[in-house]
């Protein structure tokens, strides 16, 4: 009797212990698979992880995105304009990604770009002008508008985007559509941007080139010169004979010593922008200047012609006929410097945004080299 009660007693003993050795096993094969599991879950993560490393650095590296913008934007035969949204251009000189990327000017870049020039030729400037540098060290760097009212409008939104440091003008407040000089000064920066009202190509024009062309580096010559003197041109000519005698003999006469001045200073003259008004001038008027202009400038390698905001101005000028363009007496009464040339009231002026957008290809044009 007390052999089979210790029989008993060894048998459930045994049970017992081949059951906890099956718990064990059970446990043991369960958290191996769980570690085993975490183990190939990390992995995997790790890995997924240096994926999205990998293609996250190949978007924000610079090798695959588009370059920056440089050479002669202002020229529409050399870039396309496509796109605007802070923005992008069709480079037909771009062989491998067909594009280029126009960087967004704003008051603290164009200053540092200011800055960066007193110790390198960040500029788009002829080689000659290097030796000049001096000068442009210890002075004021000199921005020239010349022109009529449209080249007064460049002018306006060329200095709108200069921080007001210390920046003064002459005569000040500017008065709406000033017939006459401006000047803005920044000792600060070491910046001088002037407007000279020269609607017309006449002696007095034609003599200011020719002073600045030999004059030493001394402050009085502009680093940089935009110019353009058509829109008068064409509202009093009236025949062939007066374009001829009145404009185009002028233009061929001052085309040479403008190329010299380019030799010294960086020449850009603007073509005209297309106009809306159906009498005079009319658009196809503009363009047979532009298209003469061009002509007798280019055996003049050292004047650049800006036409790539022309596209700009026309889809500006569509967008207002297909608009109804609203007429307003008490709109000009109001009109002053902070509401210029919008929502298509004026015929012959480009809107504001527009024009903003056509500073932003300056600025891209000067500064990026």
């Amino acid at each position: 009797m007390l052999g089979h009660c210790s029989w008993k007693r060894n048998r459930r003993s045994i049970l017992l212990l081949s059951q906890t050795a099956s718990v064990c096993c059970f446990l043991f094969i369960l958290i191996n698979a769980f570690r085993n599991n975490k183990k190939l879950k990390t992995t995997t993560e790790r890995n997924e992880i240096t994926h999205y490393e990998k293609v996250t650095f190949r978007k924000n590296s610079t090798e695959s995105e588009s370059p920056i913008c440089t050479g002669n934007l202002l020229s529409g035969r050399e870039y396309n304009y496509a796109k605007w949204a802070r923005g992008s251009y069709d480079n037909r000189l771009e062989s491998t990604t067909g594009s280029c990327r126009l960087l967004y000017y704003t008051a603290e870049r164009i200053v540092s770009c200011l800055d960066s020039f007193r110790d390198h030729n960040h500029f788009n400037l002829p080689h000659q002008y290097l030796k000049n540098i001096t000068k442009t060290q210890q002075n004021n760097l000199h921005f020239a508008f010349i022109g009529d009212s449209r080249i007064r409008q460049q002018f306006l939104n060329f200095v709108k985007l200069i921080p007001d440091y210390d920046k003064k003008s002459q005569p000040s407040p500017i008065p709406f559509m000033h017939h006459g000089d401006i000047e803005i000064t920044s000792n600060i920066l070491k910046l001088r941007v002037s407007f000279q009202w020269r609607p017309v190509i006449n002696v007095t024009v034609t003599e200011t080139i020719r002073r600045w062309t030999i004059s030493g580096p001394n402050d009085e010559r502009p680093d940089f010169i935009l110019l353009s003197m058509a829109l008068h041109h064409i509202i009093h000519i009236n025949s062939v004979e007066d374009y001829k005698r009145l404009y185009q003999e002028k233009v061929i006469e001052f085309a040479p010593i403008l190329d010299q001045l380019g030799k010294v200073s960086q020449v850009i003259w603007l073509n005209q922008h297309p106009t809306m008004d159906l009498k005079k001038p009319t658009s196809e008027m503009v363009h047979k200047y532009n298209k003469d202009n061009r002509h007798i400038f280019e055996n003049h390698h050292n004047i650049h012609i800006w036409d790539s905001s022309i596209p700009l101005v026309e889809e500006y000028i569509r967008s207002c006929f297909i608009l109804e363009r609203k007429n307003s007496e008490s709109f000009w009464e109001a009109l002053d410097y902070s509401t210029p040339y919008i929502n298509c009231y004026d015929n012959v002026h480009p809107g504001y945004l527009v024009l903003s957008q056509a500073t932003q290809l300056l600025y891209n044009n000067i500064f990026n080299n």
